[in-house]
């Protein structure tokens, strides 16, 4: 597996290392989803979703907000995770940000990506691909 210099971290003290591993993955799943840029199913958009998620809850989670209550409080709500990050103190690079998440959560909240398989309100995959790897970046300089 071809994972372009990035190794895959599983977490064996969860308040230390789980949110490193959660940002590995979600890198992981941006490069997914560069492979399936050329697709016109929900694919890639579900997997920029999920990194998304990921790396908001790793940042959160290195803040001190255990797993459980990350998956109580927010569940998949990514306009949440992002306010609540930047709260506590998350730069974001990306002027897009808010527009991406507001945009990708309403997708989510309606169940688009999975049932409508309609995009049209949605950013370009491949653009939306380059903000998630941006956020990968913002958060993993926490993580060091």
């Amino acid at each position: 597996m071809d994972t372009d210099g990035v190794t895959r971290v599983f977490a064996t003290d969860k308040r230390d290392k789980k949110p490193v591993e959660m940002c590995t993955n979600a890198i992981l799943l941006n490069q997914d989803c560069k492979r399936l840029t050329k697709s016109l199913s929900s694919g890639p958009y579900i997997l920029l979703a999920h990194a998304i998620e990921l790396l908001l809850k790793a940042y959160l989670h290195k803040q001190g907000e255990s797993l459980d209550d990350l998956r109580k409080s927010y569940g998949h709500d990514l306009v949440e995770l992002l306010k609540d990050a930047r709260g506590r103190g998350l730069t974001v690079s990306d002027p897009e940000a808010d527009n991406f998440i507001y945009r990708l959560n309403t997708a989510l909240e309606k169940a688009a990506l999975r049932y409508e398989f309609y995009f049209s309100d949605l950013p370009m995959v491949d653009r939306l691909a380059k903000f998630s790897e941006t956020l990968a970046k913002d958060v993993k300089q926490t993580l060091e």
